[in-house]
């Protein structure tokens, strides 16, 4: 599954550890500091010629990786959105949990998604991704 791919990148790259402070599909309370990998949908699959209509060759989904940091800590928060925009900008033609990877690219440099209730700052990136379909 996709979160669940990404989330071992993220993981392996040292962007932080899943369930303490690395989290799929949501932003939770706790703890301040902590990263979250949302799935927002994609694009389009890329089709080719088959012998059969309707087998998309490869999907374009996308995701959102969301960094929050304590309270009036801001650069904790975009430095770790700068790391895994690092990590994975130009990722790509690998195999993850055994689901083959062409690229993953993102959509503009890291940016302020503003605070929370809390007076969190958030820095978010958006990425699109080319994978092998997944049957």
């Amino acid at each position: 599954m996709l979160l669940d791919d990404i989330g071992s990148v993220l993981s392996a790259g040292g962007i932080g550890t899943l369930g303490t402070n690395l989290f799929l599909g949501f932003l939770p309370d706790k703890p301040d500091t902590c990263v979250a990998v949302i799935e927002t949908g994609g694009i389009t699959p890329h089709r080719a010629f088959r012998a059969s209509a309707g087998q998309p060759v490869a999907e374009r989904p996308s995701i959102q990786i969301l960094c929050r940091a304590a309270a009036f800590d801001y650069a904790t928060a975009r430095n770790k959105a700068l790391d895994a925009y690092k990590l994975l900008e130009g990722y790509g033609d690998t195999t993850v949990n055994s689901t083959r990877y062409l690229w993953i690219g993102a959509r503009q440099s890291p940016f302020s998604a503003g605070r929370d209730e809390s007076n969190r700052p958030i820095c978010s990136c958006n990425y699109e991704v080319v994978k092998e379909l997944t049957v």
